[in-house]
């Protein structure tokens, strides 16, 4: 995950070792936002087993829509957020502002509630230190509301939103308030995330 700590976020996500044998992928996500972490273009390269995929996203403002490729359109009042501005929120926002509080996120084009939940405060030990941490659980909710824009989508994005996915977050408590850790996990199902910059 790369933060310009203003208006940009990249995102990789890349396969290796046993796992890089049986599933391979190499999946990259690009947003850039406003003020109000409202997304003003989104972009990604997906390279996965059983999909090769380029999708560009952008805010059109004369059109108060998101144009999907240049060959579909989604209406919307305003720029809306996504799940990737959501990773920049809980770096930016004190926990009073997060913890609890629904906002909508668009997910290529359905409509999905957020929020996080504080669970805790925890060390957790990375990069050969001990990183005191703010620990959120992430509720991601569909609406209903919206429709699928994509025929097909990747791995990340079609199961991040399943409803009985847990996600959780360690945010380090001081400055810079990097995500120090990651988890989704369904069932017996785990994966985990940790920083090693």
């Amino acid at each position: 995950m790369e933060y310009n700590g203003k208006d940009s976020l990249a995102f990789t996500a890349k396969s290796t070792g046993v796992l890089d044998a049986l599933w391979p992928f190499d999946n990259h996500y690009e947003t850039m936002f406003d003020s109000s972490y409202g997304v003003l273009s989104y972009k990604k390269r997906i390279q996965q087993k059983n999909l090769q995929q380029k999708v560009k996203m952008q805010w059109e403002e004369s059109s108060q829509s998101y144009s999907y490729n240049k060959n579909d359109t989604l209406q919307r009042i305003s720029p809306i957020q996504n799940i990737f501005t959501s990773l920049v929120k809980i770096q930016n926002l004190p926990t009073e502002e997060l913890d609890t509080k629904w906002f909508f996120i668009d997910h290529e084009g359905q409509q999905v509630k957020a929020r996080f939940l504080l669970a805790d405060n925890i060390n957790v030990f990375a990069m050969g230190d001990s990183i005191h941490c703010n620990h959120y659980r992430l509720d991601l909710v569909q609406t209903g509301g919206g429709r699928i824009i994509l025929d097909q989508t990747d791995f990340f994005t079609e199961n991040i939103t399943l409803p009985d996915m847990v996600r959780q977050l360690w945010v380090e408590q001081n400055e810079p308030k990097r995500i120090i850790k990651a988890t989704v996990s369904q069932s017996v199902f785990k994966l985990e995330a940790l920083i090693n910059e």
